[in-house]
């Protein structure tokens, strides 16, 4: 419809028509990268809410395990509990050593440091030896830079 008015009122010169197929062309070409470029707008921001949604997921699991870990800690008072041979064993596991270095070092049957582990899991109501480290060093039973052996 365009191109009918435009010829009527151009003529026949062809130096009008060059002039009208150049600003119909840009017009083409410009609606052509909008188009696209909106397009890839939506695109992106369908892609930001997903990530939006994403990162509010793992806001909240990184909330939860902060709640978790608070709660699990032993309070002092859990510590109290434990026996002194206890808390021997309590360090030496927060230090890395495993049942049979343990037992070597504090001259008993690993036997004996297994049954030491297991009261110790059991009174501090935790897991496994993993949470024993983890409760040793925010007890302050066993402080940052300490010797590893």
């Amino acid at each position: 419809m365009v191109i009918v008015g435009g010829a009527a009122l151009i003529g026949e010169n062809v130096g009008d028509w060059s002039f009208l197929v150049v600003i119909l062309g840009g017009a083409w070409l410009v609606g052509f990268v909008v188009r696209r470029r909106s397009t890839d707008l939506s695109r992106v921001r369908e892609d930001n809410r997903d990530l939006s949604a994403r990162l509010a997921e793992a806001a909240a699991q990184l909330i939860e395990a902060q709640r978790r870990l608070t709660v699990s800690a032993p309070a002092p008072a859990d510590l109290a509990a434990l026996t002194a041979r206890e808390v021997e064993v309590a360090r030496a596991i927060a230090r890395g050593m495993s049942n049979a270095e343990i037992a070597a070092e504090l001259f008993l049957s690993e036997w004996t440091v297994k049954t030491h582990v297991a009261s110790i899991l059991r009174k501090l109501g935790l897991r496994d030896r993993a949470q024993v480290v983890v409760a040793a060093y925010e007890s302050g039973l066993v402080e940052r830079g300490s010797s590893p052996r």
